[in-house]
């Protein structure tokens, strides 16, 4: 009776500067299935939802975008004029979901409202 090799373990030779890779039977007691043993990790703890603590910067982001909403947010001026963006990301304190037009809107409103104010 003639065993199949075993994946993965092969024989190495080298002959004249080749290097051959033979599979190699492996004579050794049947693989036999084992039963299932219980889980060895401990179970995860599970919180309520009183306990679980909101995330800051989700917080912070959130309030930006009721902010954005309602037109009274403070556009970023480097989340479009900067190739790599606002440095500061998430923690930045101000809108990055003002569009570039939108943006340029508000500044130009403002702009608008200071000299008015500095007419009178």
């Amino acid at each position: 009776m003639q065993k199949d090799p075993v994946f993965g373990v092969f024989g190495v030779f080298i002959k004249n500067t080749f290097i051959e890779m033979v599979p190699v039977v492996v004579e050794g007691p049947e693989i036999r299935r084992s039963r299932s043993e219980p889980e060895l990790t401990p179970p995860r703890l599970q919180l309520s939802e009183n306990e679980i603590e909101p995330d800051p910067v989700n917080q912070s982001l959130f309030q930006i975008w009721q902010a954005h909403l309602a037109n009274a947010c403070k556009p970023c001026i480097f989340i479009n004029r900067k190739g790599d963006g606002c440095r500061k990301g998430n923690l930045c304190s101000h809108c990055h979901f003002c569009t570039p037009a939108e943006a340029k809107r508000r500044r130009n409103r403002l702009c608008g409202e200071r000299r008015q104010a500095a007419n009178v």
